[in-house]
């Protein structure tokens, strides 16, 4: 592996990845960010909450062509057992504190809750469009793969 410091890709950027009819420019870069990762060249992260946001919004009418659940469950299977992927998950810690910064901010609570399972993971690196998500978190670095 060459990059130790893994970015956490967002939903949006991997269903860009397997959605090829949509947007086949965002298609092509997303592609183009998790090749370098299947290859081995790159960990990327992703969050148990992002897989599954995945699975909901690829096999649904939010795309042109949803996918067969079956094909969304290998997608999943493959990035869960592939160690290149760094898989994170929130528990009570990060649930807490994502509702107490939910109060505060009364922002989208699954991006709040994103963040506080990076920050508590020790991943302060993010590939998103919704970089305006993630600007109150001082820790969090948001880049935007398709500008």
């Amino acid at each position: 592996m060459s990059d130790k410091v893994p970015y956490l890709i967002d939903t949006n950027v991997l269903i860009h990845a397997y959605d090829n009819l949509s947007n086949p420019a965002k298609h092509e870069k997303a592609g183009r960010l998790i090749e370098k990762c299947w290859l081995g060249k790159q960990d990327l992260a992703i969050s148990y909450q992002n897989l599954a946001e995945f699975v909901y919004v690829i096999t649904s009418s939010k795309v042109k062509h949803p996918v067969p659940v079956k094909t969304a469950r290998q997608i999943v299977n493959d990035i869960i057992h592939f160690s290149s992927w760094v898989k994170i998950g929130y528990g009570q810690e990060e649930m807490l504190l994502a509702l107490e910064e939910y109060e505060k901010q009364r922002k989208n609570f699954w991006d709040i809750l994103i963040a506080s399972t990076m920050i508590a993971s020790d991943i302060f690196y993010i590939y998103t469009e919704n970089i305006k998500d993630f600007k109150s978190y001082k820790k969090i670095k948001a880049q935007n793969p398709f500008e």
